[in-house]
């Protein structure tokens, strides 16, 4: 998937020398995030802002790693870079702005995907130009078009969801990767059957494959059952009340859990689960400030005092 990415000149530091570096701003991370979430959040900062750090660290990151090292962490930049190409798409259904100049100048995607993206154009004709861009890679995205003309910008973003998933799953050969990734899967599938709960939709929501918690080849109905017994097998937890059931709730709880699992493995492991906990980690507190300053502009005084992500 490497090739998806941009071709940025690599330093070819020494590993010791890259995770010295990823410890020192993780450290830093660490007490931002402890100190008054308030405090953090300027009078003038904005929740495109928020995001836009948060494109710049990962470009960071991705800057410092050789190419072997590239290779192996492609799929994670692309997995973040999908929710840019989404972002780019809701952008261009609305009528374009400048906003998604500002998240494809520190996009990572190849230069000539970022070009695909730019212009006038309507919707139609950038995801027939996105299904030719694709056409002969991992993420293939033949139908795409159609799927818009019959399920919307949402039918459009499940369908590359899935592909990134599947394939990713089928063809990754690192296994600090592949768990991740079905870490990942599993807690979508998790939140699509907690969704599908909620707005009483009884038949099988269609989850991604790949993942160990919920995909049986029987298909099974949505229930309450279903949900606590999915939620039990990926937290471990017991006694899951109805009230953490809820999407809203469950999420938050879920990718806790996920940072929790990832902080505890990267203790004795290599490079590789290093750089995932450090940008999942700045991730989720982009997250939690993008929260605190939502519920700060709408006054909602409750809301601004709760960690999304603990």
């Amino acid at each position: 998937m490497l090739r998806l990415l941009h071709e940025l000149p690599q330093r070819d530091y020494p590993g010791d020398y890259l995770l010295s570096r990823i410890r020192c701003r993780r450290a830093s991370l660490l007490a931002e995030d402890l100190s008054n979430e308030d405090e953090n959040l300027s009078a003038n900062v904005s929740d495109a802002a928020i995001w836009l750090r948060d494109q710049d660290e990962r470009q960071w990151l991705f800057r410092q790693m050789n190419h072997d090292l590239r290779t192996a962490m492609a799929p994670f930049f692309v997995h973040f870079e999908i929710n840019i190409l989404i972002q780019c798409l809701r952008f261009i259904e609305a009528g374009g702005g400048d906003e998604i100049h500002s998240f494809l100048d520190r996009s990572l995607w190849s230069l000539d995907l970022k070009q695909n993206l730019r212009g006038n154009d309507s919707m139609p004709e950038v995801l027939e130009r996105l299904e030719r861009f694709f056409h002969d890679s991992p993420l293939a995205l033949t139908g795409l078009a159609e799927v818009y003309k019959n399920q919307g910008i949402q039918g459009c973003e499940a369908m590359i969801r899935i592909i990134f998933f599947e394939q990713v799953l089928r063809t990754c050969t690192d296994p600090d990767m592949h768990s991740f990734f079905q870490d990942i899967v599993d807690l979508k599938n998790t939140l699509t059957v907690a969704k599908c709960l909620r707005w009483n939709r009884e038949s099988d929501p269609g989850l991604i494959a790949g993942g160990r918690v919920g995909t049986g080849v029987t298909v099974q109905p949505v229930s309450e059952d279903r949900l606590r017994r999915m939620v039990r097998r990926l937290t471990k937890k017991e006694g899951i009340t109805g009230e953490y059931l809820h999407p809203v709730s469950l999420e938050p709880v879920l990718y806790a859990f996920l940072l929790q699992k990832v902080t505890r493995s990267r203790r004795m492991a290599g490079q590789i689960v290093v750089c995932i906990e450090y940008i999942l980690r700045r991730y989720f507190v982009s997250k939690n400030r993008s929260i605190h300053l939502h519920a700060r502009q709408r006054e909602e005084k409750g809301l601004a005092g709760r960690e999304l992500i603990d």
